[in-house]
Protein backbone atom coordinates (compact mmCIF):
# COMPACT_ATOMS: atom_id res chain seq x y z
CA UNK A 1 0.00 0.00 0.00
CA UNK A 2 1.13 3.37 -1.01
CA UNK A 3 1.26 6.31 1.88
CA UNK A 4 -0.46 9.43 0.26
CA UNK A 5 3.34 11.28 -0.26
CA UNK A 6 3.91 8.12 -2.36
CA UNK A 7 0.91 8.55 -4.50
CA UNK A 8 1.09 12.32 -4.75
CA UNK A 9 5.09 12.24 -6.50
CA UNK A 10 3.30 9.26 -8.98
CA UNK A 11 0.24 11.06 -10.00
CA UNK A 12 2.31 13.95 -10.54
CA UNK A 13 5.10 11.92 -12.11
CA UNK A 14 2.36 10.40 -14.63
CA UNK A 15 0.34 13.46 -15.48
CA UNK A 16 3.41 16.00 -15.92
CA UNK A 17 4.72 14.60 -19.43
CA UNK A 18 1.31 14.20 -20.75
CA UNK A 19 -0.16 17.85 -19.50
CA UNK A 20 3.33 18.86 -21.10
CA UNK A 21 2.71 17.45 -24.60
CA UNK A 22 -0.90 18.82 -24.82
CA UNK A 23 0.26 22.30 -23.69
CA UNK A 24 -2.34 21.90 -21.17
CA UNK A 25 -2.41 25.53 -18.57
CA UNK A 26 -1.33 24.34 -14.94
CA UNK A 27 -4.79 24.51 -13.48
CA UNK A 28 -6.16 22.27 -15.71
CA UNK A 29 -2.99 19.98 -14.78
CA UNK A 30 -3.95 20.56 -10.93
CA UNK A 31 -7.53 19.39 -11.46
CA UNK A 32 -6.42 16.47 -13.00
CA UNK A 33 -3.62 15.91 -10.25
CA UNK A 34 -6.81 16.15 -7.31
CA UNK A 35 -9.35 14.19 -9.13
CA UNK A 36 -6.84 11.49 -9.50
CA UNK A 37 -5.81 11.93 -5.59
CA UNK A 38 -9.15 12.14 -4.50
CA UNK A 39 -9.80 9.02 -6.87
CA UNK A 40 -7.27 7.08 -4.74
CA UNK A 41 -8.95 8.43 -1.19
CA UNK A 42 -12.08 7.35 -2.43
CA UNK A 43 -10.84 3.23 -2.42
CA UNK A 44 -10.11 4.05 1.15
CA UNK A 45 -12.67 5.85 2.46
CA UNK A 46 -12.58 7.69 5.95
CA UNK A 47 -13.71 5.86 9.14
CA UNK A 48 -15.88 8.45 10.89
CA UNK A 49 -18.75 10.28 9.25
CA UNK A 50 -17.41 13.35 9.41
CA UNK A 51 -14.59 13.17 7.53
CA UNK A 52 -16.74 11.20 4.93
CA UNK A 53 -18.82 14.35 4.71
CA UNK A 54 -16.35 16.73 4.77
CA UNK A 55 -15.15 14.56 1.64
CA UNK A 56 -18.35 14.69 0.08
CA UNK A 57 -17.92 18.40 -0.21
CA UNK A 58 -14.65 18.90 -1.49
CA UNK A 59 -14.32 20.15 -4.95
CA UNK A 60 -12.96 17.71 -6.78
CA UNK A 61 -15.10 14.82 -5.38
CA UNK A 62 -17.71 14.57 -8.34
CA UNK A 63 -14.48 13.82 -11.01
CA UNK A 64 -13.52 11.37 -8.61
CA UNK A 65 -16.88 9.66 -8.64
CA UNK A 66 -17.31 10.03 -12.13
CA UNK A 67 -13.47 8.15 -12.69
CA UNK A 68 -14.60 5.81 -10.41
CA UNK A 69 -17.58 5.00 -11.72
CA UNK A 70 -16.04 4.31 -15.31
CA UNK A 71 -13.16 2.11 -13.50
CA UNK A 72 -15.38 0.27 -11.43
CA UNK A 73 -17.60 -0.98 -14.60
CA UNK A 74 -14.82 -1.18 -17.22
CA UNK A 75 -12.61 -3.34 -14.95
CA UNK A 76 -16.00 -5.32 -12.77
CA UNK A 77 -13.17 -4.16 -9.29
CA UNK A 78 -14.94 -1.39 -6.54
CA UNK A 79 -18.14 -1.68 -7.82
CA UNK A 80 -19.67 -1.82 -3.87
CA UNK A 81 -17.02 1.08 -3.28
CA UNK A 82 -18.48 3.33 -6.10
CA UNK A 83 -22.53 2.05 -5.14
CA UNK A 84 -22.00 2.98 -1.84
CA UNK A 85 -20.03 6.45 -2.29
CA UNK A 86 -22.97 7.49 -4.77
CA UNK A 87 -25.18 6.36 -2.28
CA UNK A 88 -24.17 8.33 0.62
CA UNK A 89 -23.30 11.49 -1.82
CA UNK A 90 -26.97 11.83 -2.99
CA UNK A 91 -27.99 11.27 0.59
CA UNK A 92 -25.72 14.29 1.45
CA UNK A 93 -27.69 16.29 -1.43
CA UNK A 94 -31.15 15.66 -0.41
CA UNK A 95 -30.56 16.59 3.08
CA UNK A 96 -29.03 19.86 2.00
CA UNK A 97 -32.06 20.24 -0.23
CA UNK A 98 -34.16 19.37 2.61
CA UNK A 99 -32.61 21.47 5.96
CA UNK A 100 -33.03 24.98 6.34
CA UNK A 101 -30.87 27.63 4.82
CA UNK A 102 -29.32 29.54 7.88
CA UNK A 103 -29.05 33.08 6.68
CA UNK A 104 -25.73 34.00 6.85
CA UNK A 105 -24.26 36.35 9.09
CA UNK A 106 -22.34 39.82 8.13
CA UNK A 107 -19.06 40.45 9.22
CA UNK A 108 -18.85 44.04 10.55
CA UNK A 109 -16.30 46.42 9.14
CA UNK A 110 -13.94 48.32 11.02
Amino acid sequence: MMRIGEVLVFIRDLIQPICARMALPAGTRHQIEQALETLWRLLEPPADRRSQFRFVYREPFHDALALLEIYAFSSGKYIDVFRQWQTFAQRVRRAEGEAPQRPRRRRKRS
